[in-house]
């Protein structure tokens, strides 16, 4: 068995104790530094910098806000409208009378609730059925479940299924998909 020398051995306690080491003292009561109070330029930096962050997010969405304010003329003179000159709602008038975009958010609206639903109420059953002691088949069940958690399918094969079923350009084919989360029935199977 070989053995290794260190060009520098540790010190034992004795030769530590006489050692005179600096020692960085603590300015505030024994609180360690990252609790300590930054000095004022390191707070005032870090607030200018989170305001020009702010200021980057923000912009574009007060930008988009007041074009949508803003005439028809103001617009096609260009340039950055934060605030416009003459409001007006016509924008919004144009779109909610066209009858394309009422009908699109009455479906958005009527599919996120009833899909919703449908998912608590399907999800919570079988999760149900899936806590219980004793139930045939409810292992093997999970596993699947666990699978389809584990491994997605893609885009391709679940828009072939979705022709094949016969539901392409249905409003079934955006709620059965999702009918049964595995996500979910494994979080409120742990409920029960």
């Amino acid at each position: 068995m070989a053995t290794y020398e260190t060009t520098n051995p540790r010190p034992d306690a004795a030769t530590l104790a006489g050692a005179d080491i600096p020692r960085r003292r603590r300015s505030s009561g024994g609180r360690p530094p990252w609790m300590e109070r930054p000095p004022l330029w390191v707070t005032a930096l870090k607030t200018i910098t989170l305001a020009v962050i702010v200021m980057m997010m923000v912009l574009p969405f007060l930008h988009v806000f007041a074009v949508s304010l803003s005439s028809y003329e103001d617009v096609l003179a260009g340039g950055l409208v934060l605030f416009p000159s003459n409001p007006t709602l016509a924008a919004y008038e144009a779109i909610f009378r066209g009858g394309i975009v009422v009908r699109a958010l009455q479906v958005s609206i009527g599919l996120t609730l009833f899909g919703t639903l449908a998912q608590m109420i399907f999800t919570t059953t079988m999760a149900w059925g899936l806590s219980r002691p004793g139930v045939p088949g409810s292992r093997g069940l999970l596993f699947v479940v666990l699978g389809a958690l584990l491994i997605a399918p893609g885009l391709i094969p679940s828009f072939l299924l979705i022709k094949e079923l016969g539901l392409l350009n249905t409003y079934q084919a955006l709620i059965l998909p999702g009918l049964i989360s595995s996500f979910n029935l494994v979080i409120v199977r742990q409920f029960f």
